[in-house]
């Protein structure tokens, strides 16, 4: 009877360790997979203030943009105008050419 009663012990003392040493590796799990949480968090806030920095230098570059197309807007508006005088004349000194 005590033989039996020391092997349900010995196979609950088993049992208990193989519990142990299970929560063991669960906790080690746990904790590593806290710090690669964290890691990834870290990694989050970098790649935040980098899509925030982008963002920003595009829209100074859109501003760049705008600016330098209104520049050639300007400069081809003016360009246009000069040529459009310039056949004008053209077209009234041909007009005077073809009456003489």
């Amino acid at each position: 009877e005590m033989q039996a009663v020391n092997g349900r012990v010995d196979t609950a003392t088993g049992s208990s360790k193989e519990s142990l040493s299970a929560n063991d590796k669960l906790k080690q799990g746990l904790k590593a997979a806290r710090e690669d949480i964290m890691r990834l968090r870290d990694g989050q806030k970098v790649t935040n203030t980098n899509v925030h920095n982008v963002k920003e230098e595009l829209q100074t570059r859109s501003d760049d943009i705008k600016q330098i197309r209104a520049d050639v807007d300007n400069v081809l508006q003016v360009q246009f105008d000069v040529l459009q005088g310039k056949l004008t004349e053209n077209t009234l000194s041909i007009s005077q050419l073809t009456q003489d």
